[in-house]
C-alpha cells in the first residue's frame, strides 16, 4: 500500500508537465520492459498454456492501461488524497465478483474488513468534497479505476489454473496494454512523437516512477504470494 500511495503522489509532479494519456503511454511500457527483464528467470514458456496466454491478453486489453489512465486523470482532477482512497475500492469489488464467478466464501473478519473500507472512504469522501453533481461524476473516475482492478482478479485467476505463472500473467498483459497505449497515443498525436516528452523530461522521470512502484508494489509481494496461493484451492485442468 505505501508503493500505491506513493505513485499517486509522484503522478502529480509528472502531471505538470503532461497529459495524463501521454504519462500513461510511457509509464506503462517502462514497467513492461522491468517484467521483461524479469520474465527469463522466473518464466518457462514450455509450462505454457495457451487458454492462459489468451485470458492474460485479454484482460491487458483493459488493465493495466485503462485503469492507470483512470487513475491519472483521476489524480490530476481531485488530488492523490480522494482519487487514492477511492481507488481503495478495488478489495470490495474483487471479493464480490470471486464469491458470484468463483464461489469462494467471505469470512466475518474480512467482511468486517470490506465494510470498514466502505465506511471510511464514505467519511472521509464526505468530510473533504461537497456532493455536486460534477464532484460525483469525478468520484466515478477512481471508482471504474478500481472497479477494472477487481474485475480482473478472478478472471486472472481462472487463467492460474492452466498457467500459474504471475510474472508470465504480468508481462502478456502489461505487454498488450502498452502496445495499445503506445498506438493511441501515436494516433492522437498524429503519428509524431509529442513535444511534451522532449520538453518535459521532468514529467517523463516522474511519470516513469509513479507506475513502476504501484506495479512492484501489486506484482511482487502481492501476485506472487496472495495471487500464486489462490490457484492451489482451485482443481488442476491437467
Amino acid at each position: 500500500m505505501f508503493m500505491f500511495g506513493a505513485g499517486f503522489v509522484l503522478t502529480q509532479f509528472g502531471l505538470r508537465w503532461m497529459q495524463p494519456w501521454l504519462g500513461v503511454a510511457i509509464s506503462i511500457p517502462t514497467s513492461t520492459l522491468l517484467f521483461w527483464c524479469l520474465a527469463p528467470f522466473f518464466v518457462d514458456p514450455s509450462g505454457g498454456d495457451v487458454r492462459a496466454v489468451v485470458l492474460f491478453a485479454c484482460v491487458g486489453l483493459l488493465f493495466p492501461g485503462a485503469a492507470a489512465l483512470l487513475n491519472f486523470e483521476s489524480n490530476r482532477l481531485m488530488g492523490p488524497n480522494i482519487a487514492g482512497a477511492l481507488s481503495s475500492m478495488t478489495p470490495v469489488l474483487a471479493v464480490l465478483l470471486a464469491v458470484t464467478i468463483l464461489g469462494e466464501h467471505i469470512r466475518s473478519a474480512q467482511l468486517l474488513g470490506l465494510a470498514a473500507i466502505v465506511v471510511g472512504i464514505s467519511l472521509m469522501y464526505r468530510v473533504h468534497v461537497n456532493l455536486s453533481g460534477r464532484s460525483l461524476w469525478l468520484m466515478a473516475l477512481p471508482v471504474a479505476s478500481a472497479a477494472i482492478r477487481g474485475v480482473v482478479q478472478p478472471i486472472v485467476k481462472i487463467g492460474f489454473v492452466c498457467w500459474p505463472n504471475p510474472i508470465a500473467a504480468v508481462v502478456v498483459g502489461y505487454t498488450v496494454s502498452s502496445a495499445v497505449l503506445i498506438a493511441s497515443a501515436l494516433v492522437r498525436s498524429g503519428g509524431t512523437i509529442p513535444t511534451s516528452i522532449i520538453a518535459g523530461r521532468s514529467g517523463l522521470r516522474w511519470s516513469d516512477y509513479a507506475t513502476v512502484w504501484p506495479s512492484w508494489r501489486c506484482t511482487l509481494p502481492s501476485s506472487m504470494g496472495r495471487l500464486c496461493s489462490c490457484h492451489r484451492s482451485l482443481p488442476a485442468t491437467r
